[in-house]
């Protein structure tokens, strides 16, 4: 399924990328949704796209590293487990300190010298000038890393071209209703809300400090989202990633969580947005708008209003100042496009 998200995206970029001037196949119908396919529609909630972390009972000789993610808070630093490690780097008698207490599993610790797997009375090493420290678990080396919390806010004043916006991949829309939508790029993770009649951007997540930048290759980055949440998986099928975890960002608070282990979800309206069936749709928005070297998104379907109302984005060469948000009831094969705002405004 992987393999099938990241082909159909990089054809589907290409396509966009060259303003839709080559043509895909029509099928005789394409201004309705089936209703096989509208029942493989079901909206995202926190309760089944949040990656659950199973974890074993805390026990010094038992705990299995394989369930749930280890994490050990240092020194006013949050570690997760990275991979197994034979020993510490250079003395292997080395001891920076040795775990105090522990909290439940599923809790993420937050005192100097706290596990969330036990092992009270057990060394670590630090390996400060690489982020990194080992920790004695099950009586077995295992690695952590250092965890990136803050977040830390896209600089908009970069996006002035439709280049710094989409780079070699363009834009993925993760989510679209009539109030609100998300979307990312390399250049970012965005949210736009319509507050009095227009759109404004409300957040915006800088993805590079977390590594999850990659639109493709081996570092690709998958990212889903609801109206509320979107959940970041850096690196989460590169063959040196040894455990890929997802990172849970709440756009209201603008807060950034460490979710868990990755766990690979299939987000079933992301993947029929690249069908051959919204494929077709697509192209006959491109075709109908005469884009002129614009640059369109993929297909969201609108669950609130029907089945055959899709969101889109379209980008010109001004970058952020000239995106705009469109809707498209092909029942009635009528389109709509509104501007947005390219600034975050503050309010007091």
């Amino acid at each position: 399924m992987r393999k099938y998200i990241i082909i159909w995206g990089t054809v589907i970029t290409i396509a966009g990328l060259t303003a839709c001037v080559q043509k895909l196949p029509k099928p005789e119908t394409v201004n309705t949704v089936s209703e096989a396919t509208t029942a493989t529609l079901p909206a995202i909630t926190e309760s089944d796209a949040t990656p659950e972390i199973t974890s074993p009972k805390k026990s010094n000789k038992e705990y299995s590293s394989e369930k749930g993610l280890p994490m050990l808070y240092i020194n006013g630093q949050l570690y997760r487990l990275l991979r197994k490690q034979g020993e510490p780097m250079g003395d292997s008698d080395c001891a920076d300190g040795y775990i105090l207490s522990s909290v439940n599993p599923e809790e993420v610790p937050s005192e100097h010298g706290q596990s969330n797997f036990g092992s009270e009375g057990n060394p670590y090493c630090l390996e400060e000038e690489h982020g990194e420290l080992v920790a004695m678990v099950a009586d077995e080396w295992l690695r952590f890393t250092a965890v990136n919390l803050i977040a830390q806010p896209v600089n908009e004043d970069l996006l002035t071209s439709d280049l710094a916006l989409l780079g070699a991949d363009g834009i993925e829309l993760n989510y679209a209703d009539s109030e609100r939508f998300v979307f990312h790029s390399y250049a970012g993770l965005f949210q736009y809300e319509k507050s009095n009649g227009n759109w404004e951007l409300k957040q915006s997540l800088d993805l590079k400090p977390l590594e999850a930048n990659a639109t493709q290759g081996d570092p690709y980055t998958y990212i889903r989202a609801d109206r509320d949440t979107a959940f970041i998986s850096p690196k989460c099928h590169a063959p040196d990633h040894e455990i890929p975890v997802t990172f849970r960002y709440l756009f209201a608070e603008g807060k950034l969580e460490l979710a868990g282990r990755y766990q690979d979800y299939a987000d079933s309206v992301l993947v029929w947005s690249y069908s051959e069936e919204a494929m077709s749709i697509r192209q006959k928005i491109c075709d109908k708008l005469d884009l002129n070297g614009l640059w369109i998104s993929n297909l969201y379907p609108i669950a609130e209003m029907n089945s055959n109302v899709y969101g889109f984005i379209v980008v010109g060469s001004e970058g952020q100042k000239s995106i705009r948000y469109g809707l498209y009831w092909s029942d009635l094969d009528q389109i709509e496009l509104e501007s947005v705002k390219a600034q975050r405004e503050l309010h007091e």
